[in-house]
């Protein structure tokens, strides 16, 4: 820059007037191009299915605010005759329509975009698609408002995409969470609420949990249906987790009942490490014990999911135990079951067959085949092309090009998998950082290379 200055003084001073022209000329144009750079469209996160933008030409785009709060109002609703009304300063009109009937039928979040010279199309099946619309145009549009012309088509691979925090979600902003995950297009959340640390959630119809495991409080009803109202807006769904084994130790001390007789009479120690926490799959009082659980915690939370837990605190997919309740061999008896598995497997179908008609599902950690019924595997195992309704429990630390797993279409013995959960230890490792590798994985279900 100073050598351009010295050469501009010595040729004003020194040279004839036309070169003055022409030299002053040049330099003006090399000013305009410097100050006022080309449009280059953002890449959004993740980015969409398919995404054609054109850099040399943009208008104008403010309406994210409106078009999200519309949006919001009511996120399940068809698009069809929409109430949606633009404000009167916008600078471009946005028009609202269907997607066809036959474009991802099975997706509410797919959309369609098109930007034009005089105007912006939104299609989508509903408002929610409406919603994953909006974020993707506001990451691009640029600092003054202008977003390039072009055309988007998007929709997600995998249905279930969301984060599971074991320890301290509670203590990070909740409202950041959500706004995070409405900018990574994250739809679930798992919400450890009964553990084998403690029983935090009231349960009108068994009240003594509460009170035996609480410790210092129980959840606030009020603050916890004003958190799932901000989740619903986001486009997120809080899924309650249950460890069916864990709460064990609260459930034989409230309704001893429920264990199985040769059990008794053991401590609380001896008690996690057996089978179902020393709960009595024979009972039939323990499967009506367990559908109303599910029937109640799927009403405080809004939700027709519910996740059950391993069958004890401390071992994931162990069935080596043996079965020396009456009661659970004559179940084994009855459905012809041979282990510890074939048990625990019927049980759960048991209690999926009673929660059907009231439309809950469950996410469980064994193969169930039934409707209702989504099989969790860790981050390892491959999910089997023959079983659809398979969620994938990854650890959020490692890399998505770990898991091969995850590279559905490279392989033709795997299934996209019906969810795919981000495991975090604890809230303070929940960040954009840690989350970004994953997002365009989770959304297309390929590994980011």
């Amino acid at each position: 820059m100073l050598l351009l200055l010295t050469s501009f003084i010595h040729m004003f001073l020194f040279s004839p007037h036309l070169v003055k022209k022409l030299f002053i000329f040049s330099l003006v144009g090399l000013l305009m191009h410097v100050a006022v750079p080309a449009v280059f469209p953002a890449e959004p996160c993740p980015r969409p299915s398919l995404i054609r933008l054109d850099s040399a030409a943009s208008i104008q785009f403010r309406d994210f605010g409106p078009l999200a709060a519309w949006a919001k109002k009511d996120l399940q609703a068809r698009i069809g005759q929409n109430d949606w009304i633009q404000p009167k300063d916008s600078p471009i009109p946005i028009r609202i329509d269907p997607l066809p009937d036959n474009w991802h039928p099975n997706s509410p979040e797919a959309y369609k975009i098109q930007i034009k010279k005089d105007s912006i199309n939104i299609q989508a099946h509903t408002q929610l698609g409406i919603l994953r619309a909006a974020e993707t145009l506001r990451q691009l549009t640029d600092s003054s408002d202008k977003i390039c012309l072009g055309t988007i088509e998007d929709w997600p691979a995998i249905a279930l995409r969301g984060i599971a925090v074991t320890q301290g979600l509670e203590a990070k902003s909740f409202e950041q969470i959500l706004q995070m995950m409405q900018e990574f297009k994250l739809n679930t959340i798992y919400w450890n609420v009964v553990d084998h640390k403690s029983w935090r959630l009231p349960t009108p119809s068994y009240p003594k949990l509460t009170q035996l495991g609480s410790r210092s409080k129980s959840i606030d009803i009020h603050q916890l249906s004003a958190q799932i109202e901000q989740a619903r807006q986001a486009g997120v769904t809080l899924i309650p987790q249950l460890d069916l084994a864990g709460a064990s130790s609260f459930i034989v001390q409230a309704y001893p009942q429920l264990c199985c007789p040769t059990s008794r009479n053991r401590s609380i120690a001896q008690l996690s490490k057996l089978f179902m926490g020393g709960l009595c799959s024979g009972n039939p009082g323990l499967l009506d014990f367990w559908a109303t659980i599910c029937t109640d915690t799927a009403e405080i939370f809004r939700t027709n999911k519910i996740h059950l837990g391993s069958l004890t605190p401390s071992t994931r997919n162990t069935y080596s135990w043996r079965i020396n309740c009456p009661l659970c061999r004559q179940m084994m008896t009855q459905h012809q079951l041979k282990d510890a598995r074939s048990l625990y497997a019927c049980f759960i179908k048991q209690l999926a067959d009673k929660l059907a008609p009231k439309g809950i599902q469950l996410i469980v950690q064994t193969p169930v085949v039934a409707d209702n019924v989504f099989h969790e595997l860790s981050g390892n195992e491959i999910p089997s092309s023959t079983q659809a309704s398979q969620i994938l429990l990854i650890d959020a630390v490692t890399l998505p090009n770990q898991y091969p797993a995850l590279n559905a279409p490279a392989n033709n013995q795997t299934t996209v998998p019906a969810g795919v959960v981000l495991l975090f230890s604890q809230s303070a490792s929940l960040h954009k950082s840690n989350l970004t590798p994953w997002v365009q994985c989770l959304w297309h279900a390929l590994p980011t290379q």
